[in-house]
Parts: structure tokens; C-alpha cells; sequence
């Protein structure tokens, strides 16, 4: 047994390592974040009336922005969450920006993806910065809005014919 040892010692170096897979993982969402913002552009640039450019920029920064400083967090640290749960939020303010869309159905989603947003986004500040909701607190304050938007605004999407507008996820538009 001493003699193979003596014989492996060299190739201890070369043996495979369990590679780190962040990487990988920054490029997909990475890119499937580029795919969301430009599918936003164009939402944004067929529905908005008026300055279309300053919409459709909006839109893909309300997306790109918290997707590109998660991975980035994420990349860094990725025994902390917070960096994930600001991925999360550049996810749901995608599904917001199916608001601009002609389509009936993806116009509800987006609004109706608005108000969820609002329930993450409480969670988003109280979990700064590590991701979690230290506090019993903190999380009665997010389930308190939590339960606050499924009673009054989901029933919404089946008693409401229409939504207002504007709203701080669709364009001024008139019709």
C-alpha cells in the first residue's frame, strides 16, 4: 500500500475537482433576465402613448436593475439570500410589465402580478440585508399585507370588468 501511495502523490493535483457552478447559474438567469427585459421593451413600446422610449427604458431598468445586483449579491455571497430574493423581485416586476400588454390576459396578469409585488416588496425591506425576516414582527408586518391584498384587491380580478388606469404598473393610456 505504501509503494501505490508513493506512485498517487503526484497526481493528487490533477484529480477532478467539484467546480463551482455560480457561474453557470449567473448565465442562465443572466440571460433569461435580457430575454425579460426585452420582451418588456417591446410591451411597453407597443403599448405606451406618448414618449415610448422613456417607457420601454423604465420598464427594462424596473427588471434588469435588481436581476443584475441580486446575481451579483448572490455571486458573492451565496450563503446569504438576500441576493435571491432581489432575483425574486426583478421576476415580479417582469410579470408587472405584462400590464402594458393588448392581450386581456396578460394584462390581468400583470395587474394582478402588481399586487403581489407590493406584498414582496415589504418583504424586500424588512429582510435587508440577509434575506430573512429576523423579527416575529417582521413577519406579521408582511403577512399583515399579505393578507390585506387578497382581500381586497384579488377579488378584484373576478368581480372588476376593468382596472384604473393609470396605475403604477400601466402606461396613461385612454383606451
Amino acid at each position: 500500500i505504501v509503494a501505490h501511495m508513493g506512485v498517487a502523490a503526484p497526481y493528487a493535483g490533477t484529480l477532478p475537482v467539484r467546480r463551482d457552478r455560480r457561474g453557470v447559474v449567473v448565465a442562465c438567469v443572466g440571460t433569461a433576465a435580457l430575454a425579460a427585459m426585452a420582451i418588456s421593451v417591446a410591451l411597453a413600446a407597443d403599448g405606451a402613448n406618448g414618449n415610448r422610449f422613456l417607457v420601454a427604458l423604465a420598464r427594462a431598468l424596473m427588471v434588469g436593475v435588481p436581476t443584475a445586483v441580486g446575481l451579483y449579491a448572490w455571486y458573492r455571497r451565496p450563503d446569504e439570500r438576500f441576493g435571491l430574493v432581489l432575483i425574486a423581485a426583478g421576476g415580479g416586476w417582469f410579470l408587472t410589465t405584462l400590464a402594458e400588454s393588448s392581450d386581456p390576459t396578460l394584462y390581468t396578469v400583470g395587474r394582478a402580478a402588481g399586487w403581489l409585488v407590493e406584498i414582496f416588496l415589504v418583504y424586500l425591506f424588512l429582510s435587508f440585508p440577509t434575506g430573512r425576516l429576523p423579527d416575529r414582527r417582521d413577519r406579521l408586518l408582511v403577512g399583515g399585507m399579505a393578507l390585506t391584498v387578497l382581500t381586497l384587491f384579488v377579488p378584484r380580478l373576478a368581480l372588476d370588468a376593468n382596472f384604473e388606469v393609470p396605475s403604477p404598473f400601466t402606461s396613461c393610456v385612454s383606451d
